[in-house]
């Protein structure tokens, strides 16, 4: 194991380097397990060789360069079994102490032998991932791994083996005489391997299912097959004349032995992009992570103070929040006075694409022409637009390359942190919208602007009516 040190830290170095690169793409940790046959693949000249169970656990790293495709190292480890039955009659051409020569001759009897090698794994692999509905989805693999020898051992466990001398010039075979070695033997060997590394390729395919947006469960199938010879052929004879016992990997008996693994695994991963958690007044943002701490009421009663003086329009003023009838509205009904007097919305939201275009320009089009107003201190749309919210799942379901920004803008009504937070909750209502309609929550980010934005000047009701909207932004990784 010393000697392949240098590997094992540059592998390690690598999967940590990755993991600390948390920028906007998907990157995971994840941890998993699995067992199967995991086991030394070689042929016996006389005997038969039985494949073992195992199991094997890694912790990786996933980094994904867009939506669909990217990369992923790690490091784990893997214990592999194999069980060999040796039947045959060995012959090998020796001199005694008095310097006759004779033939010792060893006879093995389904003689047993098992083999225990634990790996470390160091793989790199390109995945693929796509989702399959609003919480399932695919994961595929394919790459190379090396896996570094670090314990290996064999033990004897059954049969008999008997040795002889037989002398030809005088047509004598000598047995029974334990004192020189000679006689059945049953006694048990143990002893260490020798082994190279292992250079093998990888592939796995798996379902996975979203608990949250943070975690995802999988479970899947994987297949190790090593290229690379694991021993270095050796001519010695399985046990020799002096009492010596070699082991089958270190005899004559194999010439070349390869790793194989295959089976079942489940995991979990993590997903560990990086979260803004704090508001910026800078930046005049909030992200999606502040909205867990933020669950009541929007704005808290009595917490909006305005001069009105407007005289009610010939339809009458209402109170604009009335928390007990509405659910979408949440401060008290005397807490807050406007004038609702607000011309409806006269432009038509044109719902057609050119079909030439690309689908990035589609979803660009849609989400321009949609008009996503709400009422004061409200976190439901003025107006639905079930069709244009279909027409963009069904786009962004299609083409999973394109992401979007959903942006939450309010009026200058409160103070600046409520109104980051009730733009923060807009632009989350919105992407629920469209996780409903089968949208992986992957494909998008919200963020809150507050009143840091405005379409138009504060002026008036009808321009803060204006500036309590939705932006939706259409990029592509």
């Amino acid at each position: 194991m010393k000697k392949y040190k240098i590997q094992v830290l540059i592998g390690f170095s690598l999967f940590v380097f990755g993991s600390v690169q948390a920028q906007k793409t998907d990157q995971f940790l994840s941890l998993d397990m699995g067992g199967g046959l995991h086991s030394m693949q070689y042929s016996l000249q006389n005997g038969k060789v039985k494949r073992q169970f195992g199991y094997g656990f890694h912790l990786s790293y996933s980094y994904f360069f867009n939506s669909h495709w990217g990369v992923q190292t790690g490091i784990g480890m893997q214990k592999c079994r194999s069980e060999a039955t040796l039947n045959y009659q060995s012959s090998t051409s020796e001199i005694d102490s008095d310097g006759d020569s004779y033939e010792f001759r060893n006879r093995f009897d389904n003689w047993q032998e098992k083999q225990d090698v634990y790996f470390v794994d160091i793989p790199l692999s390109i995945q693929y991932q796509k989702m399959l509905g609003k919480k399932f989805g695919i994961l595929a693999g394919l790459g190379a791994q090396i896996s570094i020898p670090a314990q290996a051992a064999y033990e004897t466990t059954g049969g008999e083996m008997v040795t002889t001398a037989y002398y030809s010039q005088w047509n004598v075979e000598l047995y029974d005489l334990p004192q020189h070695g000679l006689g059945s033997l049953t006694t048990k060997y143990k002893g260490d391997i020798s082994l190279n590394p292992s250079y093998s390729a990888i592939a796995e395919l798996d379902g996975f299912y979203q608990v949250s947006e943070k975690i995802d469960v999988y479970a899947g199938c994987y297949c190790n097959y090593g290229f690379t010879n694991l021993i270095s052929p050796e001519k010695k004879i399985v046990y020799q004349p002096d009492g010596v016992y070699n082991g089958i990997l270190a005899s004559d008996q194999v010439s070349k032995v390869d790793l194989l693994s295959f089976g079942l695994k489940v995991g979990v991963r993590f997903r560990i992009n990086k979260v803004r958690r704090s508001i910026s007044r800078k930046k005049g943002s909030i992200n999606e992570a502040q909205t867990a701490e933020h669950s009541g009421p929007l704005l808290p009663a009595g917490s909006v103070k305005e001069e009105l003086g407007i005289e009610a329009a010939k339809t009458g003023s209402m109170n604009e929040v009335q928390a007990t009838e509405h659910s979408g509205l949440l401060l008290s009904a005397d807490s807050v006075k406007e004038e609702l007097d607000i011309e409806p919305v006269k432009s038509e939201i044109k719902t057609s694409v050119n079909k030439e275009e690309t689908p990035i320009e589609k979803a660009r089009q849609i989400s321009d022409s949609m008009n996503l107003e709400f009422s004061f201190n409200s976190i439901e749309l003025i107006k639905e637009q079930d069709s244009n919210f279909k027409i963009l799942s069904n786009l962004l379901k299609e083409n999973q390359e394109i992401q979007l920004q959903i942006i939450g803008h309010t009026c200058n009504i409160a103070d600046y942190e409520t109104n980051m937070i009730v733009g923060l909750k807009r632009a989350e209502y919105v992407k629920s919208k469209l996780i409903e309609l089968g949208v992986p929550p992957f494909q998008m980010e919200i963020e809150s602007r507050g009143l840091n934005e405005p379409l138009f000047e504060n002026t008036s009701e009808e321009n803060r009516a204006k500036n309590r909207r939705v932006e939706i932004k259409v990029i592509s990784k």
